[in-house]
């Protein structure tokens, strides 16, 4: 169970790697090298057992990259977002919601997610919007996007490797006065390691069509007090090798804030994910015939802007609840933002 007693964040800068940020919770600290990138990064394993229990968890999206303030995005130049992020689970949930036993010693499931972002934001308009494109280059340590049906959390990968790049050759923002609006279209290539029912993948295994749209609200003039949301639609490809198509998911990231003296943000933020299409082709597993995952969470923000680096770091804790077909935990998410 993750516990954010106290946070000691530690940034380090290196010639080959950007920061090391070092969390101390309740008693155990996690070192992180982070290669400066976007993806937040763990991604929510899946898990499922004999009965009929199917965790999904087909989005390559990583749920809870996004927060406060997240379609304010720069007015131009170059953008390098490190994102680091730490999942754990102490369960699966069928799908009513509810615990299932599991095979093994193994009670506690760990996954760790590490997203490099590279950006552009052009000085120029395009039909009265400013334009911009980014790529990501993820690791990660689990990526389960199948049925396991040993109910387990035993076997697990425990190295970060490549999952799934991210290409987004093209988005548009328009900003009016308090409104910050932003939509995007990219896809996902299956570059990550995968293979079919491996407890070592790294990706999904197919490609990924993510239309996303994202708003940002000040409701007053001094531009303090802001709700967010961050909305995605993703479409799947057939996976290598086998007649299975996973059914499209939406996943929205949230987040209220309020700002003091331009540099310190706090607040709460959150994710919610529905898999909307159920997964289709001769190869899904029956006990996963017409099943669709679902999950939500909430928890505290805060964000720190720096200018003597034009960037800014954030640190998040979130705890799921209304988990149907996945396991059910808690994630913290750091990351760091420079523009250049």
């Amino acid at each position: 169970m993750i516990r954010p007693k106290k946070i000691i964040m530690n940034a380090a800068f290196g010639l080959t790697t950007g920061v090391v940020f070092s969390f101390h919770l309740k008693g155990f600290s996690i070192k992180l090298l982070q290669i400066m990138n976007k993806s937040t990064a763990i991604l929510v394993c899946s898990i499922v057992g004999m009965s009929a229990l199917s965790a999904e968890m087909q989005n390559h999206y990583i749920l809870g990259t996004h927060g406060i303030n997240s379609a304010v995005k720069p007015v131009q130049g170059y953008s390098y977002s490190n994102i680091y992020t730490l999942y754990k689970a102490q369960q699966l949930n069928d799908q009513k919601g509810h615990k299932i036993g599991l095979v093994g010693k193994k009670k506690e499931l760990e996954i760790q997610y590490l997203q490099n972002i590279f950006g552009y934001y052009s000085p120029y308009k395009l039909c009265g919007a400013s334009w911009g494109c980014q790529v990501e280059v993820p690791c990660e340590t689990l990526s389960i996007d199948q049925i396991d049906f040993n109910r387990t959390f035993e076997g697990a990968g425990k190295k970060l490797k490549l999952s799934d790049i991210y290409f987004e050759p093209v988005s548009f923002r328009w900003n009016w006065d308090r409104l910050f609006f932003f939509i995007a279209y990219g896809f996902y290539a299956p570059t990550g390691q995968y293979k079919h029912f491996s407890m070592k993948n790294s990706g999904l295994g197919d490609w990924g069509q993510l239309f996303t749209a994202a708003s940002t609200l000040f409701l007053d003039r001094d531009k303090t007090f802001s709700l967010s949301a961050y909305a995605n639609y993703e479409i799947h490809s057939k996976k290598k090798g086998i007649d299975f198509r996973a059914g499209d998911n939406f996943c929205l990231d949230w987040g209220v804030g309020k700002t003091f003296d331009r540099v310190l943000t706090l607040g709460v933020s959150g994710y919610y994910e529905r898999q909307l299409k159920v997964d289709k082709g001769s190869d899904v597993p029956k006990n996963a015939r017409g099943v669709r995952d679902q999950v939500a969470a909430a928890g505290p923000e805060v964000d720190l802007f720096v200018p003597q680096m034009n960037g800014h770091l954030t640190a998040r804790y979130e705890f799921e609840f209304k988990t149907i077909s996945r396991t059910q935990g808690q994630r913290v998410t750091a990351l760091a933002v420079f523009v250049f």
